[in-house]
């Protein structure tokens, strides 16, 4: 509900506000780009002590904004945890510092890791507010804000803590983009594995909250996922990628991997036909044009060859349903590319932007492709199903 008056619409402990803050009362509201001012707001009052009950979306999975009540510090992930019929695993931020106009941060409470980066973290401060979710449930929903749940000793300066437990994998993809002639992180997602996990979308995982800018995320069951809380990879997984409201035509994508053992990930781009492996800190630019939501990540095991041509050869998808295959070559110089199978009878393929393609259907089985450039040559085993 919109606030028509400062006035009037007194502040409530533990009321959340969504508030962009433009200048101070000299701004003229007449135009949107007006010269940004010092601005400084004051709360007068009573400080509330003793226990607080928002009032909750009732809908199965459904979002509330929640105000920190307290002018001390407030831990969020105590409160859902004491909460009935709430996601215990998520909340959700809004950090003004993201992007042109701000975006939103899923936090997964579990492994204390934020979507994008961000420095808010479990602990809300005075006058921070946070979404929250109802858990997939018709049962009714409650929380009650207590003082034991106040957390004085992480002030501000235990914003910038992270924790990531060692038995999570933790794949993030940022976005970024040109700003002043320098790229910087503008949204992101995040991938989480460990072996509890499954693909199903569950309370586990956060759902993406619409952004007024740029919006990644990754995609599961048609849903669009901030955090996506997944099994362990193996070499059949893949999780496509959703970027929307792009302002841009030049982008890139920076990886981090963090306590990551798994399969290798590669990302795959389905418009150039091209596969790029994904080590900790990668970056791959792209341009847009009318596709946006072309690119995925794949995994796949390490290479059997083991000299050092061969392993800067990847091969995607292995296992595959036939038809056809991707290379990631260690250089740009051409290559020749040859399709055998268990008998050494060579088989013909076609070869368009990084994709080859059989000349005749396959049959289930083994199959070896030779890659040679200059006098390097890498023998890989593919399997068709």
């Amino acid at each position: 509900m919109a606030v028509t008056s400062s006035l009037t619409n007194t502040l409530t402990a533990g009321t959340p506000y969504r508030l962009m803050v433009r200048g101070d009362r000299l701004v003229n509201l007449s135009t949107n780009t007006p010269t940004a001012t010092e601005t400084v707001l004051r709360a007068t009052g009573t400080l509330k002590t003793g226990s607080f009950s928002p009032t909750l979306n009732q809908a199965v999975e459904g979002f509330s904004f929640v105000g920190n009540p307290y002018q001390a510090p407030l831990d969020i992930e105590a409160v859902l945890n004491a909460a009935t019929n709430m996601n215990t695993g998520v909340a959700y931020y809004w950090d003004p510092t993201l992007n042109a106009r701000g975006g939103y941060v899923a936090r997964n409470l579990t492994t204390n890791s934020n979507d994008v980066t961000s420095n808010f973290n479990e602990f809300l401060q005075p006058g921070q507010a946070v979404f929250v979710k109802k858990a997939n449930t018709a049962s009714a929903a409650s929380v009650t804000i207590v003082e034991s749940h106040k957390s004085v000793a992480n002030g501000a300066a235990g914003v910038f803590r992270t924790t990531t437990p060692n038995d999570y994998g933790l794949l993030r993809v940022n976005l970024q983009a040109n700003n002043n002639n320098q790229w910087q992180t503008i949204e992101g997602t995040l991938a989480i594995f460990n072996s509890g996990f499954n693909t199903a979308v569950t309370d586990e995982d956060a759902t993406k909250m619409a952004n007024l800018d740029e919006e990644v995320s990754f995609v599961q069951n048609n849903t669009s996922l901030a955090i996506a809380c997944q099994p362990n990879p193996t070499a059949t997984t893949e999780l496509p990628i959703r970027l929307t409201n792009t302002r841009y035509t030049n982008y890139q994508w920076q990886f981090d991997l963090t306590n990551y053992s798994g399969p290798t990930p590669f990302l795959v781009d389905t418009q150039n036909n091209s596969i790029t492996q994904i080590t900790n800190t990668t970056v791959v630019p792209f341009t847009i044009d009318s596709n946006a939501n072309r690119f995925k990540i794949v995994f796949q095991n390490a290479l059997l060859n083991t000299d050092v041509f061969a392993t800067q050869v990847g091969l995607y998808p292995n296992p595959s349903k036939g038809n056809g295959f991707y290379l990631q070559l260690p250089a740009t110089t051409q290559a020749t590319v040859k399709l055998y199978n268990t008998l050494g009878q060579e088989i013909a393929i076609s070869h368009n932007e990084g994709h080859y393609q059989a000349k005749q259907s396959l049959a289930a089985g083994v199959y070896h492709i030779m890659v040679t450039q200059g006098e390097k040559t890498s023998k890989l085993k593919w399997i068709v199903e």
